[in-house]
């Protein structure tokens, strides 16, 4: 980011692990390699306390790899739903990445053009990469309902699913299959392209367990 760029934004890494010699060593090598960010605030670090997550153990799982995937999943969707409450306040949109991306140069000024040029502001969130739940813009007004939403369900799908679903759910009519509604509501649910964010590698997937050979134009 350029420093103009830095003034304008906010930038929250959650470390969500539960090992606290883990966590000690992500700080302080993010405390030595962006002072200037973290004393000017433009860079916070979080760390999600362990209480926030439900007792796992007794959960019916059928296999050792689906009691892993299963953990893993619903993890995930918590971790996001705690990052997205505390980002809230901070700026006015919040965009989720993750760290094993590549972003595209001058990805922040991209997105902030592209969004001052959209001429309704009626959109319910904005696709900056197809993958997963990397790159998708939303209001910070909107998280709320996001986050519930999302609080209902994550012991059931992905968070990228949940996206999916609520979409669906407020968006769509009876009836109306996916393809449809995402035709008649594109100015609502926006993608932009070509995508910002690119997954390291060529292997991504939702799942840890799960390789999906599928890459992005960057």
């Amino acid at each position: 980011m350029t420093l103009a760029e830095e003034k304008d934004s906010v930038v929250i890494v959650s470390v969500a692990d539960s090992n606290e010699d883990y966590v000690t060593s992500v700080v302080d090598m993010i405390t030595k390699k962006f002072k200037r960010q973290l004393k000017s605030g433009s860079l916070e670090v979080i760390s999600i306390p362990a209480f926030f997550y439900p007792d796992m153990s007794h959960a019916r799982q059928s296999t050792e790899d689906s009691q892993k995937l299963d953990s893993w999943r619903i993890k995930q969707v918590l971790d996001f739903c705690f990052l997205m409450l505390y980002a809230q306040p901070k700026a006015m949109y919040y965009l989720q990445l993750e760290d094993d991306i590549i972003a595209k140069n001058m990805y922040f000024t991209k997105i902030t053009d592209f969004i001052h040029n959209i001429s309704s502001n009626n959109w319910f969130y904005i696709e900056f990469s197809i993958l997963g739940f990397v790159g998708k813009l939303f209001k910070s007004e909107d998280l709320t309902d996001f986050v519930r939403f999302f609080l209902m369900f994550y012991k059931d799908k992905p968070i990228d699913l949940l996206l999916g679903d609520i979409f669906r759910v407020k968006k769509c009519s009876p009836g109306e299959t996916l393809e449809e509604c995402t035709e008649r509501n594109k100015q609502i649910r926006i993608q932009y392209k070509p995508s910002l964010f690119q997954h390291v590698g060529d292997v991504w997937s939702s799942f840890p367990i799960t390789e999906q050979y599928y890459k992005v134009r960057f």
